[in-house]
C-alpha cells in the first residue's frame, strides 16, 4: 500500500481491540457516529472543495447530527440526539480526535439533562449543583494525548483548593459506530 501523506485509521483486526459494543466496569462510555468520515458524503461542487483533511474544518457548518448513548456499568443511562464537531487546535491532527458535543433544539432537546460529573460540579455564582448542560467536550488529552494523557486533569486538581475556575473532567471510553476509539475525558466546556 502506497503512502498518501495523510493519516488513515487502520481497520481494527479481530482480537486487537475490545469487541464489545459498550463498555462495562465503572467507567462511563459514549457511543457516537463517525464525524471524521463525513467529508466523503459532501456532493455539492458549489460548496464542497477538495480537502486534504476534513478535521481541519471548524464552525457550525461542520457540525453533524448524531445520537449519543451514555453507559454506566454496561447499562444505557442516557440517549439523546446531539450535534458533534471535531475539537482542538494542533491535537486535531492526532488519530484519536477530540469532540465538542452540543444539545440544540434543532436536534430535539436544547439541554443535556444528565449528571455528567456525578454531582461534583457547582455554579461559581450560586453554588448550586449543575445538572444540565448546553455542551461539553470529549477530549483525547489534547497536546498530552500521546504521552501521559492526564496532564490537564492533574492541573485542574492541583488548583481545586484555590479561588479560581476549573473544568470538571471524568474518564470515559468512547465507541464510534460500535468501534472502540479509546480512553477520553468527558470535560466541562467553559463558555460565557
Amino acid at each position: 500500500q502506497q503512502a498518501t501523506g495523510r493519516l488513515r485509521r487502520q481497520p481494527s483486526q479481530k482480537g486487537t481491540q475490545p469487541e464489545a459494543r459498550h463498555p462495562g466496569g465503572r467507567l462511563h462510555g459514549c457511543c457516537l457516529p463517525d464525524p471524521v468520515r463525513y467529508h466523503r458524503r459532501v456532493r455539492d461542487p458549489e460548496t464542497a472543495r477538495q480537502l486534504d483533511a476534513n478535521y481541519k474544518q471548524k464552525g457550525r457548518e461542520w457540525e453533524r447530527p448524531a445520537i449519543m448513548q451514555i453507559y454506566d456499568d454496561g447499562q444505557v443511562k442516557h440517549t439523546q440526539s446531539i450535534g458533534i464537531r471535531i475539537h482542538g487546535g494542533a491535537s486535531r491532527s492526532h488519530m484519536q480526535k477530540s469532540f465538542n458535543i452540543y444539545a440544540r433544539a434543532d436536534y430535539g432537546v436544547s439541554k443535556f439533562d444528565f449528571n455528567l460529573f456525578d454531582g461534583d460540579l457547582r455554579s461559581e455564582y450560586t453554588g448550586k449543583k449543575i445538572k444540565e448542560f448546553d455542551s461539553f467536550m470529549i477530549r483525547n488529552g489534547g497536546n498530552d494525548a500521546s504521552a501521559t494523557r492526564f496532564r490537564d486533569k492533574l492541573n485542574q486538581a492541583l488548583v481545586a483548593d484555590r479561588d479560581m475556575l476549573q473544568q470538571a473532567m471524568k474518564p470515559c471510553i468512547v465507541f464510534i459506530n460500535g468501534e472502540y476509539w479509546g480512553h477520553y475525558e468527558i470535560t466541562e466546556k467553559l463558555s460565557d
